[in-house]
């Protein structure tokens, strides 16, 4: 772990430009983290409009003097007193008072232009010692304070609006604090989309600098929501909000993926998996009716079809029998010698016919059956369908299970295996061309990291041929990063963090961490 790291599953959430929701963000994932069952903290780093510390104004007015505060903890050995939201987990406003508080960054400075930390180090120990996690919400843009926080998180969060001045932003942004945000502990997340712009953003592998994440849902139950300063979690049942932000934190928080799991399944996860059980039964249940329904609907068919014929042949041969005198002649001599058998003859015949009615009749009273209850079993079926479509969590989590197929996460390490096995053997001596080989190689890695991050287990239809050849690239990539790690490319440790990153969520997914 870097030096300055705290010690605790930590993030870090920035943006480029404000009102692009990373406040609504940070307070989703603390709700979701204390949900869970951890122990956290929520710092507003947001020195400048102190946007989560208006958010539980009212909460801070009724313990004022009681709470410190960001400010206080920078340039004195102040103590940690967070406040204990009603939500469930612990706030470090920035200031105890929005309204006059000014904060001066340059009284703060060391001679090399960062944020005077000797208190900062007691405050990490105090983290340490009674948190799990720690979320800090930056200020938007560039400031000081964000640097500092981005420093001591373990990870970090970038939140985009899909436009133009949001990616301008970002690269101001990256120019000022690009070398503390690594490539495999940073991801980028585009907020306020609707869901036809969800679907589309949710296939987006790679960022303008870093992996995406998957789009959150963002409705105008989301907007009420923190319009009355409550925040949509995992157990709300009116919006997906909570769920989605879980989904992310899978990345975001590893060290507390079996809370958060235990936590998706116990609110939802159990619930989408009993009603895809129902309709995964009802289907087959229906394809054996549909099966037998149309057996019977055949065979009656066929019967339909040959009695009529049965008849016509009868009747052809009776007719021309009958006009053939000797013919006749002979037939009625053998009948009247053989009355018995002529008789029996007859009822037979009389018998087999009923027998062919009656069982047509059995048959489309058999068939009307069926029909009844695929009726009904098509009734259960729009019925939970309909229920995954309009419940908000359940609908945003059957958006979660679909899983990419191993074909295709096997596909995209290939690209980028190909991409690192070119490039460690040499190609090429043309700059020009070795540039797009390096771009194109990025490219691969990111769509790679985006692809395996939002993976929480392997495909369903994994194989073992399938799982051999992963592993294989996993081990492979393993070599790659050390030979990145130690060559004298001037890009090569950032590669190599890059590989080393996919390399993480591959060995993850697979179970063997």
């Amino acid at each position: 772990m870097a030096k300055n790291k705290l010690p605790v599953e930590s993030l870090a959430v920035i943006s480029g430009k404000g009102g692009s929701g990373k406040t609504v963000i940070s307070l989703g994932m603390c709700a979701v983290l204390s949900e869970a069952g951890l122990k956290v903290l929520f710092v507003d780093c947001d020195t400048a409009t102190h946007g989560a510390t208006y958010f539980f104004e009212a909460e801070l007015d009724a313990h004022k003097g009681q709470v410190s505060c960001l400010m206080d903890m920078f340039g004195k050995d102040a103590k940690l007193h967070p406040l204990q939201t009603t939500i469930g987990f612990d706030f470090l406003p920035s200031t105890n008072d929005p309204a006059s508080s000014i904060f001066v960054e340059s009284q703060f400075m060391n001679h090399e232009g960062s944020l005077n930390q000797p208190s900062m180090r007691s405050i990490a120990k105090t983290m340490l010692d009674e948190y799990d996690a720690v979320v800090f919400d930056c200020q938007a843009g560039y400031s000081s304070v964000a640097r500092w926080a981005s420093e001591v998180s373990q990870r970090h969060l970038i939140v985009l609006e899909a436009d133009a001045i949001s990616s301008s932003a970002l690269r101001v942004l990256f120019l000022h604090i690009g070398k503390v945000l690594g490539a495999h502990n940073t991801w980028q997340v585009f907020n306020k989309l609707s869901e036809e712009e969800r679907e589309i953003y949710e296939k987006v592998a790679s960022g303008t600098f870093f992996a995406n994440l998957p789009p959150l849902p963002f409705d105008w139950q989301v907007k009420a929501a923190f319009a009355t300063c409550r925040v949509p979690s995992v157990l709300s049942t009116d919006s997906a909000f909570g769920l989605g932000v879980l989904r992310l934190m899978h990345t975001l928080f590893p060290g507390s993926r079996t809370q958060l799991r235990c936590l998706e399944n116990r609110t939802v996860g159990n619930w989408y998996d009993d009603i895809s059980g129902n309709i995964k039964r009802l289907e087959t249940t229906r394809q054996g009716l549909s099966r037998i329904s149309h057996r019977i609907e055949s065979i009656r068919d066929f019967a339909m079809y040959l009695m009529p014929m049965i008849l016509f042949l009868t009747t052809i041969g009776a007719v021309l029998l009958l006009k053939s005198a000797p013919m006749a002649a002979a037939i009625s001599d053998w009948l009247d010698s053989r009355s018995t058998v002529a008789i029996g003859f007859v009822g037979v015949l009389t018998m087999m016919t009923t027998m062919v009615l009656m069982w047509m009749m059995r048959s489309r009273h058999r068939v009307t059956s069926e029909d009844k209850n695929l009726e009904k079993i098509d009734k259960d079926l729009t019925r939970f369908r309909t229920l995954i479509a309009t419940d908000p969590r359940l609908r945003e989590y059957a958006r979660k299970r679909l899983n990419p197929s191993a074909k295709q996460l096997l596909d995209t390490l290939l690209v980028m295996h190909g991409g690192l096995n070119e490039t460690v053997q040499g190609g090429s001596s043309d700059t020009m061309v070795q540039m797009e080989h390096m771009r194109n190689l990025r490219t691969a890695i990111s769509e790679a990291e985006a692809l395996v991050s939002r993976m929480d287990r392997m495909p369903d239809e994994i194989d073992s041929d399938l799982r051999e050849r992963i592993e294989s690239c996993s081990n492979d990539f393993r070599l790659y990063s050390h030979h990145f790690e130690g060559s004298r490319r001037k890009d090569g440790q950032r590669i190599s963090n890059l590989i080393r990153g996919v390399n993480e969520h591959l060995i993850r997914i697979m179970g063997n961490d």
